[in-house]
């Protein structure tokens, strides 16, 4: 309390270590390696102290988290980290299965951009049966990493020296996928840059659509080609809608969503979500 009555030039250093102190917290928060028990260990030497439910991808909350137990979660969840050997973030993932659980009500087909090794597209079809359906699922991607002709100033100082590392994590891989998916005969593979890729494949309805190409310009691009083939109450799922970094993404995103009337929900896991009405 007696900060507001120290003079600017005392106060201007003051809150520079405490915002010092708050990004080392974060970092330790946030390290990849710390599991819920540790952090609620964190938590009992804070005055503000309550235990956490759940902690990933810049969420730590301590609301109901029963989902990561569920019968139709923690199954769906085991097999699409065996299928492609990583894991995602619980939460995220949790959306977007559930998005896909409504979307298999609706007319159309299944449509990823931004597959990578497939861990999205493996969790859906563990949690929804689009063979019985009738429904088709097409994955596309570059499986050579983001374009850098595509990126605009700004995400291109985003990712600065590490743009080369981060096209080769993403790239040399599309084989394997390819083979990893070869036991479902209605997925589609179609490899390519985006939007360029997207008239490779026949695709007259969709009922679902995932984008997540880390690139403002081919996710507008592609929301805005399948925009007319989705059908009523189909449903899209953006990625890194509002992720840190990515708020190129978002305008881009939001521009667009003015342009075609419709509003995007901002979910706390940093995905958009839209229904079409």
């Amino acid at each position: 309390m007696l900060k507001q009555y120290l003079p600017e030039p005392v106060q201007r250093p003051l809150r520079w270590l405490r915002d010092g102190v708050q990004r080392l917290a974060i970092k330790r928060l946030f390290r990849k390696h710390l599991n819920l028990q540790q952090l609620n260990r964190i938590f009992r030497w804070n005055r503000y102290w309550y235990f956490a439910t759940y902690a990933d991808n810049q969420i730590i909350t301590r609301h109901n988290a029963d989902f990561v137990r569920d019968g139709t979660f923690a199954p769906a969840y085991r097999f699409a980290k065996a299928f492609t050997k990583e894991d995602r973030a619980p939460w995220s993932v949790y959306l977007l299965q559930w998005a896909a659980r409504q979307a298999v009500k609706v007319p159309g087909d299944f449509v990823e951009c931004g597959t990578a090794r497939g861990f999205a597209a493996a969790m859906i079809l563990a949690s929804v049966d689009l063979a019985g359906c009738g429904k088709r699922f097409f994955l596309f991607d570059s499986w050579s990493g983001v374009l850098p002709a595509q990126l605009t100033e700004n995400e291109r100082r985003l990712y600065g020296t590490q743009l080369p590392a981060f096209i080769r994590q993403f790239s040399g891989y599309f084989d394997e996928v390819k083979h990893a998916f070869a036991r479902f005969p209605f997925v589609t593979l179609v490899k390519g840059y985006v939007p360029r890729s997207l008239s490779q494949a026949e695709i007259e309805s969709v009922c679902f659509l995932h984008l997540d190409m880390n690139a403002m310009h081919p996710e507008v691009e592609a929301l805005r080609y399948f925009w007319p083939r989705l059908q009523k109450g189909a449903w899209v799922v953006l990625d890194d809608y509002g992720q840190p970094g990515r708020i190129e993404q978002k305008r881009g995103m939001d521009r667009l969503a003015e342009e075609l009337h419709i509003e995007i929900f901002a979910s706390p896991t940093g995905q958009g979500i839209m229904v079409k009405s």
